[in-house]
């Protein structure tokens, strides 16, 4: 018999203030929205609060729920753990599940404070998690092998004190390179999976803000399929500042680079990672100091600002 477990609360606790990241915070990460969008589309009642963009911890109104779902990333979790203690202690009978990066590389941590931890991608179990439960402490997430089965996520399901002014998009997932500091390619592989330019396209018809950012940890890991989305924002002439996350090798084509400017892009996030040659090649980084600078002055010339950034996960 399916447990009545309707009410469901997706949770992105506040990070620590010492982390370097904050700042991108105010953005919501996909994952509760994927997640709840789908359960929403299945009939359950789903709300989302992110306490970086709400600007407040939240009450004990706030978590009046049959399943409290937390998103953690490492600077989140122990206010994650904390907001798992509070909810159980009001709401012994209900269920939390915990999931993100962070849960799934320290789960035996995140398991003392969750009825269920995901491991990986969520999207192919939380429904009948959820609807049916389990007797199993760990829940062995699966990759979604077709980003398109994947639902436009509803930003109205985000619990807001005003509206957020740029909207997140998700093209990708993986990468194909071997950077051994990168926990990309252990949460999502090296398989590098996107939606196609038809889902693409329908995300950034339907922008209500000025400006994107493309949460793709390399958007132009395909630098063909970035032309054809350059391409057709500038034939549709769509209007839309945008940044991303993108590698040096995008100097190799200076092309791109032009048609990027020309249909909204901003500035793009790089990880040079170190001025040190023998620490790239330590790093398996596969970029050299000399396609570091290149790649400065390429993007430079098109008047497309680069913010210095190590990897991290959204």
């Amino acid at each position: 018999m399916a447990k009545t477990n309707n009410r469901v609360i997706f949770v992105e606790p506040r990070g620590s203030e010492a982390n370097v990241f904050a700042a991108f915070m105010k953005l919501p990460l996909l994952g509760p929205l994927y997640l709840g969008t789908l359960l929403k589309a299945h009939g359950f009642d789903v709300s989302i609060y992110n306490e970086n963009i709400l600007g407040r911890d939240l009450t004990s109104k706030d978590l009046d729920a049959d399943v409290l779902c937390l998103s953690l990333l490492t600077p989140s979790a122990e206010r994650g753990f904390a907001i798992a203690r509070e909810f159980k202690a009001r709401k012994p009978h209900s269920r939390v599940i915990i999931g993100g990066v962070h849960p799934t590389f320290c789960p035996e941590e995140a398991a003392q404070y969750a009825d269920h931890v995901i491991l990986g991608e969520g999207a192919n179990v939380i429904e009948d998690l959820i609807r049916y439960g389990s007797n199993e402490k760990y829940i062995h997430g699966s990759p979604t092998k077709d980003m398109d089965d994947l639902p436009l996520p509803d930003l109205e399901l985000l619990a807001l004190n005003r509206p957020i002014d740029r909207t997140p998009i998700l093209t990708s997932l993986g990468c194909p390179f071997h950077c051994t500091f990168c926990a990309v390619t252990q949460m999502f592989g090296h398989s590098y999976r996107t939606t196609s330019l038809e889902r693409t396209m329908e995300e950034l018809r339907r922008v209500s803000t000025r400006s994107v950012f493309f949460y793709d940890d390399n958007i132009a890991a395909d630098r063909k399929r970035l032309h054809a989305i350059c391409d057709r924002m500038l034939a549709e002439n769509i209007k839309i500042r945008w940044t991303a996350q993108m590698r040096t090798d995008i100097a190799k084509d200076p092309e791109l680079i032009e048609k990027m400017k020309r249909s909204g892009c901003v500035n793009v996030y790089i990880g040079f990672e170190s001025v040190n040659p023998q620490t790239l090649l330590s790093y398996e980084k596969r970029q050299s100091v000399e396609e570091n600078e290149n790649a400065i002055r390429s993007l430079q010339k098109q008047g497309v600002t680069i913010v210095l950034t190590t990897h991290y996960m959204e």
